[in-house]
């Protein structure tokens, strides 16, 4: 158990080749080896890295298929080929990351991951790699882009010590990696694909 836990520490944020990064480049925000941006077959290959095998995956439109509801057109649920969210969990850690439809398949665009285990090194090895944080609070620290959770636009990490949880199996601590914009890319092209199509069918 103390290995997986020093493990997890040391894996957390870590990019390969990181030395050469800048303490709070963005595109470096990573937990577990997942960052936002990653393909469904990238996720699961670091999560079995991580001993976390036991995926449980949640169905959504596939790009083809959001393009083709955006059109008003009907989908059947039943055939969903793209991904809205992959969970996995070994006791110790529990992950959830969430996709959003791209052209050339799901990219993972958040990455929640709960810690059950001993987590005081968390905050030193996150200050360590990307510095201080840009806002820092009792309940969170902030890298990245700073603003409340709506207003986000960019990517951004936010370590949540000591969490508020309904559940009966309570975290010591939450880490979440997301990037805003990838949603926002995702509707632009989705809504620029309709529109193409309905073009194409009008001329």
């Amino acid at each position: 158990m103390r290995s997986i836990i020093f493990g997890l520490v040391l894996s957390v944020l870590l990019v390969t080749g990181a030395s050469g990064l800048q303490a709070a480049d963005p595109s470096a925000y990573e937990v577990l080896g997942m960052r936002p941006g990653m393909t469904v077959s990238q996720i699961e290959s670091a999560l079995r890295e991580q001993k976390l095998n036991s995926h449980k995956v949640v169905r959504a439109p596939s790009f083809e298929q959001a393009v083709a509801l955006a059109r008003k057109e009907p989908v059947a649920s039943g055939t969903y080929g793209g991904v809205q969210t992959l969970r996995a969990e070994n006791g110790s850690v529990a992950v959830q990351v969430f996709f959003v439809p791209m052209k050339d398949g799901p990219v993972a665009a958040k990455i929640t991951t709960e810690i059950f285990s001993e987590a005081n090194n968390f905050p030193d090895t996150l200050v360590a790699k990307y510095g201080q944080p840009a806002k820092k609070t009792e309940r969170e620290w902030l890298w990245g882009d700073a603003a409340t959770f709506y207003a986000r636009t960019k990517a951004y990490l936010e370590f949540r010590p000591d969490p508020a949880s309904a559940t009966a199996r309570k975290p010591v601590a939450i880490i979440v990696v997301g990037d805003p914009s990838l949603e926002k890319v995702s509707g632009a092209a989705i809504g620029a694909a309709a529109r193409d199509s309905v073009r194409g069918i009008g001329s």
